[in-house]
């Protein structure tokens, strides 16, 4: 037998998952002259450097910050090379074109600085069609805390009758048989009574990591499902609530309807969606305003398969969606019905941690807050993100997607355009590392006071010397 002396010193199964592809590099300074001599150095320093080197170079800089000094910049990179040809960028803007007191200057995902900025940070939060396989597996694998949280939701979620989610989610895609199996896996996680509690639970894993790391909102919004996950954030409800109460919703959602319900999408405004439902036969109505240019039509399969048709013959682009049934319609009234009577929900909210905007209203909800009809009456009434994009983007500097896939990020872009408040992901793609440091770099620069230690929690990091 091996000897005990070659027993590791720390937890192998969190080694195993705590490589990444990209490091996070972070700088402070007092002036813009001062943050160029800093890059330079780094840069420097980055040259003979081996790959395995990165990290404990990204947890030296993280510890010699001041989190009082006006100047931020932070860079995202993966080899050697890279990190020193970015700080030489970096060092360049400094010298030329610094930013001014309280601007933020992003010259890539990858690069970005401020000065004197201060931190107003909201979170988006996604719905269904964001599930992936795997999703979140990288928190589940690195933390402790990360793991019994997911083993606590499928333990609500027995508890409730329904299925374990995390079964459906962790579901390595190398190991499946074929691609006809690995088709097979997805189907069955994009079925609505599954894919509620796994969205949801993704979500609460990342937002539960950014909460550890110090990061948390000035104000929250989630598109359909993804409200369920704002409203939790808000304080309004605790997890075990939040996870039941999207088993339920998706359970109810399965069923109602008939089954004779579909969704599509058009690349038109609403107006020019409304004009082509009115020359149907049968029940149709926008269920999402998405974007200013994007609808999406919810009713009868008939219906809908008539819209489709009548867009294609005007040139406006049109596409049937994924979905079992006619969400955010009339056709989930009997789904609203059940929803009353089983969401493990307060009737009333008095007070919340920070604003939430409804995805219906597109502003503020007001407290005390009807909770229980907020979260029934949703299913049935469409969603217009224009409007509760554009009302958080007044609010905040930043905005981030937490939880799977980089959807909301899309939209977000459509409609604030390249000069409104950005949207970053932290998980466009399980397993995608890049995404989240990218995101932690843009809060940082933000003015977010990140607990970096907990950055490198259960990495195996050396002294750099």
């Amino acid at each position: 037998a091996p000897s005990s002396k070659l027993t590791p010193s720390q937890d192998v199964r969190t080694m195993m998952a705590s490589y990444q592809d990209t490091e996070v590099f972070v700088l402070s300074a007092d002036s813009a002259v001062d943050l160029a001599t800093r890059a330079r150095d780094v840069a420097d320093l980055a040259v003979p450097l081996s790959v395995a080197e990165l990290l404990d170079f990204s947890a030296k800089l993280s510890r010699v910050i001041s989190p009082t000094a006006p100047f931020r910049a932070a860079v995202v990179a993966g080899r050697p090379a890279q990190l020193a040809e970015r700080m030489r960028q970096l060092a360049v803007i400094c010298e030329n074109s610094a930013p001014a007191s309280g601007q933020v200057k992003v010259v890539s995902n990858e690069i970005s600085i401020s000065n004197a900025v201060h931190h107003d940070i909201g979170f988006l939060f996604p719905g269904q069609g964001s599930q992936q396989l795997e999703m979140a597996r990288v928190l589940i694998e690195r933390f402790e805390w990360a793991r019994e949280l997911a083993t606590q939701a499928d333990g609500w979620l027995e508890g409730v009758g329904a299925e374990a989610i995390t079964p459906r989610i962790l579901r390595n895609p190398v190991k499946s048989a074929d691609a006809a199996e690995l088709a097979k896996w997805k189907r069955d996680l994009a079925q609505t009574q599954f894919t509620q509690p796994a969205v949801a639970l993704a979500s609460l894993l990342w937002f539960e990591y950014l909460r550890r790391l110090g990061v948390t909102p000035s104000a929250v919004a989630g598109h359909s499902l993804g409200e369920l996950t704002a409203l939790y954030a808000a304080g309004a409800y605790d997890q075990k609530t939040l996870i039941t109460l999207a088993a339920a919703k998706g359970a109810a959602m399965a069923v109602s309807g008939g089954g004779n319900g579909a969704m599509a999408s058009l690349t038109c405004d609403r107006s020019t969606a409304e004009a082509i439902i009115a020359e149907t036969k049968g029940y149709a109505t926008v269920a999402n305003l998405n974007t200013p240019t994007q609808t999406v039509v919810s009713g009868t399969k008939d219906a809908v398969d008539d819209v489709v048709a009548i867009a294609k013959t005007r040139g406006v682009s049109a596409q049937a969606l994924a979905v079992s049934n006619a969400f955010h319609s009339e056709m989930m009234n009997e789904a609203e019905r059940e929803l009353k009577s089983t969401a493990p929900v307060d009737e009333q909210v008095d007070s919340l941690t920070c604003p939430v905007y409804s995805c219906v209203e597109g502003k503020r909800v007001q407290t005390p807050l009807a909770l229980r009809e907020l979260v029934t009456k949703q299913v049935v009434s469409p969603v217009d993100w224009v409007k509760t994009v554009s009302g958080i983007s007044q609010d905040v500097d930043l905005l981030v997607e937490v939880g799977p896939g980089r959807v909301l990020t899309g939209l977000t872009k459509a409609i604030n355009g390249t000069d409104g408040v950005r949207c970053f992901p932290v998980a466009s793609k399980s397993g995608r590392d890049e995404d989240f440091n990218v995101a932690l770099a843009a809060m940082y620069v933000h003015g977010a006071q990140v607990r970096w230690n907990e950055l490198f929690d259960g990495r195996f990091v050396r002294e750099f010397v």
